[in-house]
C-alpha cells in the first residue's frame, strides 16, 4: 500500500465517524460520498443518495444554514461548510452539515423569553404609571367628594323643600333651614325633638302609622296638620322614604319632604269651584248644541230631499233632451244629411256623458270622484251608440286619484270627445279596436294619456295647423276649465297626453 492510498484509508475512517454529516459533491453537483451522519440527517440511506444531485447551491463559504424537511415532515436545520478537495483523483467538494435545529429552538426560545421580558417589564412600568395615576385620581376625587358634600350640604339647608331626618320614634335628627322655619324655631332648638310634638293631636296616629308603613319598606305621601311657633296651625303634606344610618347600619332612618300646602289647598277649592261653574255652563251649553244638532239634523234631511228632488230633475231633463235629439234625427230630412246626423250624434253622446258624471256625482253625494271609475263610465256610455259589428276594447290604469264635480264635468266632456274621435276613425279600416288609458300621479299634478290602435292625427292637427270641432273643444276645457295643457302625438295610433292640476 502506497502512502496517499493509506492517507485515503484514514481519511475516510475519520469521515466515517465524524459525528457531523459529511457529503463528497462532484464539480456536477452529483453526490459521490455520504457518511452515516449524513443519512440521519437526511433521513435516507446512502444508496438512495449516491448519484442524485445534491439538491442545494455549493458556495465555498464560512457558513451556511439550509432547511432539510424529511419524509415525516420534520424540519431539521443544517450549518454546512464546503471546502475543495480532490476525491479519487478528480476535483470535488467536501460539505460538513451540521445539526443546529436544537441550537436554533435554543436561541428562538431566549429571543421569545426575552421579548417576555421586556413585556412584563413594560407592564410593570405602566402598571406603575397607573397606580400613581390612580392616587393621583383619589386624591382629586376625595376632594372633588368634599366640594360636592359641601355643595349638597348647602342644597339641602337652602332647597325650597323642608327636609327633615327621622328615627322610629320620630326623632328630628337632621332638618334643613327651610323645614326649621317652616315650623318657626331655629335648627338646633329642634334636633333631637320628636316630631310628634309639632303636629296637631289629631294628625300623631295619622304621623305614627305614616313612620311604620315606611320603615316596613313602603315609600308614603300623607298629610298632616303642624302646628308651629305661636299655635300657627297649617296643612303639610309629607312624603318620606326609609334610608340606611351611616353611623349605625343596624338603625334605619326615615328621609321625609315637608312641604306646605296652604296655597295649594285654596287653589284645589278655588279649581273645585271654578270646576263647577264650568259645569254648569258645559251643561247648558250641551243642551243648546243638542237643540242645534237637532235643528242641523233636520234642516240636512230637507236639504238631501231638495238634492235628490234637483238631481231627478236635472236627470229627467237630460233625458228629455236627449229623447228630443233623437226625435229631431229621426223626422227631419236636412240636405247634408250625414253631416246633420254626426252633429246630432256628437250632441246625443255629449249630453249622455254629461249624464253618466251626474249620476256618478249624485250616488258619491256630490264627493270628489275617483278618476279611473269616471273614465270608464264615460268611455262606456260614449261607445253605446256603436253598430253590433264594431267593438273596442277598454283598458283603463286603476289610480286612487280623484277629482272634484267641478274638474268630472270638464274630464267628462274631454274623455268623451277623444272617445268619440276613436269611435269615428280608428274603426274607418276594421272591425275592432282598443283604447288604453294611463293615469299617472306626478309633483306636479295629474298626467292622463288617452291612446288608441287606429291611423293616428292627421299631420296639419299635430302641426296644429287643422282644425277639428272635437279637438278643438278638448284642448278650450284642458287649458280654460281644468288650467292644464293638451298635447297630441302619433305612437301606434293617435295619442293624447292631458296634464292638469291635481285636487
Amino acid at each position: 500500500m502506497n502512502k496517499n492510498s493509506h492517507t485515503n484509508t484514514q481519511l475516510y475512517k475519520i469521515i466515517e465517524k465524524n459525528a457531523d454529516g459529511i457529503i463528497i459533491v462532484n464539480g456536477k453537483g452529483i453526490v459521490r460520498f455520504a457518511n452515516p451522519a449524513a443519512e440521519i440527517l437526511f433521513d435516507r440511506p446512502a444508496q438512495e443518495l449516491l448519484g442524485e444531485l445534491f439538491g442545494f447551491p455549493i458556495v465555498a463559504a464560512d457558513r451556511t444554514e439550509i432547511d432539510i424537511v424529511h419524509h415525516s415532515k420534520r424540519e431539521v436545520i443544517v450549518e454546512m461548510r464546503v471546502v475543495d478537495i480532490v476525491w479519487e483523483d478528480e476535483n470535488a467538494y467536501l460539505v460538513s452539515l451540521r445539526d443546529i435545529t436544537r441550537h436554533k429552538q435554543t436561541e428562538k426560545s431566549l429571543r421569545e423569553h426575552e421579548a417576555g421580558m421586556q413585556e412584563t417589564l413594560h407592564a410593570l412600568r405602566v402598571h406603575q404609571k397607573e397606580l400613581r395615576i390612580q392616587n393621583e385620581d383619589l386624591t382629586i376625587a376625595r376632594q372633588e367628594s368634599e366640594i360636592l358634600r359641601r355643595k349638597y350640604q348647602r342644597l339641602f339647608d337652602f332647597a325650597p323643600i323642608g327636609y327633615l331626618t327621622l328615627d322610629r320614634d320620630s326623632l328630628i335628627r337632621e332638618i334643613n333651614l327651610t323645614g326649621a322655619g317652616l315650623l318657626g324655631y331655629e335648627r338646633d332648638h329642634l334636633i333631637g325633638k320628636p316630631l310628634l310634638l309639632y303636629v296637631t293631636v289629631n294628625s300623631r296616629e295619622i304621623l305614627v302609622a305614616h313612620l311604620q308603613g315606611v320603615f316596613k319598606g313602603s315609600n308614603a305621601t300623607v298629610e298632616v296638620t303642624f302646628e308651629g311657633q305661636n299655635q300657627r296651625i297649617f296643612p303639610v303634606m309629607l312624603h318620606s322614604v326609609a334610608i340606611e344610618d351611616q353611623n349605625r347600619a343596624a338603625n334605619p332612618l326615615c328621609l321625609t319632604a315637608a312641604m306646605d300646602i296652604t296655597q295649594r289647598l285654596q287653589v284645589q277649592e278655588a279649581l273645585q269651584k271654578a270646576h263647577d261653574e264650568l259645569d254648569k255652563r258645559v251643561k247648558e251649553r250641551t243642551a243648546e248644541l243638542a237643540q242645534l244638532y237637532r235643528q242641523t239634523q233636520q234642516d240636512a234631511e230637507t236639504k238631501a230631499i231638495l238634492l235628490k228632488e234637483v238631481n231627478h230633475r236635472v236627470k229627467n231633463n237630460l233625458s228629455a233632451i236627449i229623447g228630443l235629439l233623437y226625435t229631431e234625427q229621426s223626422h227631419h230630412r236636412i240636405v247634408d244629411e250625414v253631416t246633420y246626423h254626426a252633429v246630432m250624434d256628437d250632441l246625443i253622446t255629449r249630453i249622455e256623458g254629461l249624464a253618466a258624471v251626474h249620476d256618478l256625482l249624485s250616488a258619491s253625494g256630490w264627493t270628489p270622484l275617483r278618476l279611473d271609475e269616471l273614465t270608464a263610465q264615460i268611455i262606456d256610455a260614449a261607445l253605446q251608440t256603436l253598430p253590433p259589428d264594431r267593438m273596442i276594447t277598454v283598458e283603463v290604469s286603476p289610480t286612487q286619484i280623484h277629482v272634484l264635480p267641478r274638474q268630472a264635468n270638464n274630464l267628462a266632456l274631454v274623455i268623451n270627445e277623444l272617445t268619440t274621435n276613436t269611435a269615428k276613425y280608428a274603426l274607418e279600416e276594421g272591425s275592432q279596436s282598443h283604447i288604453l288609458v294611463q293615469i299617472r300621479d306626478e309633483d306636479n299634478g295629474v298626467t292622463l294619456t288617452f291612446q288608441d290602435d287606429g291611423p293616428g292625427y292627421p299631420p296639419p292637427i299635430l302641426r296644429r295647423e287643422g282644425f277639428s270641432v272635437g279637438l278643438d273643444l278638448v284642448q278650450r276645457i284642458t287649458r280654460q276649465d281644468l288650467g292644464g295643457e293638451v298635447t297630441f302625438q302619433n305612437s301606434g295610433g293617435a295619442v293624447t297626453i292631458i296634464h292638469f292640476p291635481a285636487l
